[in-house]
Parts: C-alpha cells; sequence; structure tokens
C-alpha cells in the first residue's frame, strides 16, 4: 500500500562549483532531510534540505545548506510476479553441461 506522507533521510558526498563565492569549488560531506507527499496514483511532490559540509581545500570554512522541492513519480509495484529470492528464476541457469576432453589429450 502506498503511503501518502514518506520522510526520508540522507547522507554522503558531493563536489560543489559555485558562481557566487570566492572559493568557487569545493568537496563536501553531506547530509540531509526530506519528505516525499504523495498526492494521486503515484504522483507526489519532494521536498527536502540538505547540509553541505566543506572537507575540501580547507576543513569547515565555507559551509551552506541546499533546498530542493519536486515533483516525483513512483512506478507501481508489480503483483502476482516473480518474489522468491531464493529460487533460481529461470531454467536454462540450472542446466549442467556436459564438457568433453578434445582428443588427444
Amino acid at each position: 500500500r502506498q503511503q501518502i506522507v514518506d520522510p526520508f533521510v540522507f547522507g554522503g558526498f558531493g563536489y560543489s562549483n559555485r558562481q557566487a563565492v570566492t572559493l568557487k569549488s569545493m568537496v563536501s560531506g553531506n547530509i540531509g532531510a526530506g519528505v516525499n507527499v504523495m498526492l494521486w496514483r503515484g504522483l507526489g511532490i519532494q521536498v527536502r534540505s540538505t547540509a553541505k559540509v566543506m572537507l575540501l581545500p580547507e576543513l569547515i570554512k565555507d559551509n551552506y545548506f541546499h533546498h530542493h522541492v519536486g515533483l516525483i513519480y513512483k512506478f507501481p509495484e508489480q503483483t502476482g510476479g516473480y518474489s522468491n529470492f531464493h529460487k533460481r528464476k529461470y531454467k536454462w541457469g540450472q542446466k549442467r553441461y556436459r564438457y568433453r576432453k578434445p582428443k588427444g589429450m
């Protein structure tokens, strides 16, 4: 069942190249949170904020926040499909081939 409100958190590393400041490029550590609000049949709005902390070329000198609002679409899940992860899906993957030695060996 599709949740109407779906909150999330995330983190990672990134590279920024900005034109409005003196130190234009930086490698940053990113951490943030956001929420997806589903409006109609998989279509929704995503709102998220990210804190970007400078790691290179100088440690923790030029930090900033990045805010984002956008449209998202979640594809519906296939129901009645293959869902057993422990069993092989294709029969050709279970076939054992017999190999013969070349003549003269």
